[in-house]
């Protein structure tokens, strides 16, 4: 009997260890996706291949952080498995089933993973409306695979694009070779910031800095980053131009929707001054306001959040008139 007791405990320990390991793995990579620090997560299941192997939530959060990264035959091959293979499946599978059909222009299939987790969620259930836009998107898309092409879609390419957001395009009005845009991507300014934005290197998200783009010999060429002085620790977004292409407006704030806009006159750096001119007009990011487009130096439009409208983001307007 004395033989069997340290093999009992030794089994015993390492069902525990194996128990605990697997909350651990399951506990971080939660904190990661949380994150949205999908990568990181993805290396945290690598760790143990048999918490992937028998744990069916790491199963599904593998799958979910494969089509976040955009590696959607892996992710596809993932989900479609755990609906065969599991009696009461997370119904949140046939959503990122339908997704990944949906990138692929596969309408009628994504459309039926669609109806399928539309069948799981209540009447009262948050993700609906947004189910029911993503079927109504799709019956769009039958109708237009069968229009002539009007547009050519290509990507930019890794001189341009990263692993990291790259958004808010804008077209030099004086040069028809050069691209302005806003990332938030490895390198930026300030580092990685957490959600009080102070610096976090392991859950942080970098802030969005501006870069410019030149197209030459029929490729773009490496994004450069604007100068220091307009790139800072803080989120800054190009809005756009006046009319003759010398005045920059930018936005610029601890968050997205906290800031100032300014405007910049593309001065050398010996001639900048120490501080830019807030851009003079009603938009108050303070108030929710978003997005302004400049047209013709007199007219800007711009989408918010501000109190009066119909709820969500609306669409306003406001014209300069006598210098104001």
């Amino acid at each position: 009997m004395r033989y069997w007791l340290p093999l009992v405990w030794m089994v015993m320990t390492t069902f525990a260890l194996q128990a605990q390991r697997k909350e651990d793995i399951l506990e971080e990579a939660r904190t990661y996706i949380a994150a949205e620090h999908y990568r990181d997560a993805l290396r945290t299941f690598e760790r143990s291949k048999q918490v992937l192997k028998t744990d069916t939530e790491s199963r599904f959060l593998r799958a979910v952080c494969l089509y976040q990264v955009n590696q959607l035959e892996e992710a596809i091959q993932l989900l479609e498995a755990l609906v065969k293979e599991e009696k009461t499946p997370w119904p949140e599978c046939w959503w990122y089933i339908g997704r990944i059909y949906h990138a692929r222009h596969q309408f009628s299939e994504a459309a039926s993973q669609y109806k399928r987790y539309l069948l799981t969620l209540g009447g009262d259930h948050p993700n609906r409306a947004m189910v029911i836009e993503a079927i109504r998107r799709c019956d769009n898309g039958l109708r237009l695979l069968h229009r002539p092409a009007e547009v050519v879609v290509e990507n930019m390419g890794n001189a341009v694009n990263t692993e990291g957001d790259e958004f808010a395009p804008v077209l030099s009005p004086n040069y028809a070779t050069r691209l302005y845009f806003t990332a938030a991507r490895q390198g930026n300014v300030g580092g990685p910031r957490n959600r009080q934005m102070m610096p976090d290197e392991q859950f942080g998200h970098f802030t969005g800095d501006m870069f410019v783009t030149r197209l030459q010999g029929g490729k773009w060429l490496p994004a450069e980053a604007m100068h220091s002085t307009l790139n800072t620790p803080q989120h800054e977004q190009l809005m756009g131009f006046s009319a003759n292409g010398q005045v920059m407006l930018y936005f610029q704030g601890w968050t997205t929707e906290s800031g100032e806009i300014f405007a910049d006159t593309f001065q050398q750096a010996s001639q900048r001054a120490l501080t830019i001119a807030p851009f003079l007009s009603p938009l108050s990011p303070r108030q929710g306001d978003l997005y302004a487009s400049l047209y013709n130096d007199t007219l800007l439009i711009f989408a918010s959040r501000r109190p009066g409208g119909f709820g969500g983001l609306d669409l306003y307007r406001t014209a300069l008139r006598n210098g104001a």
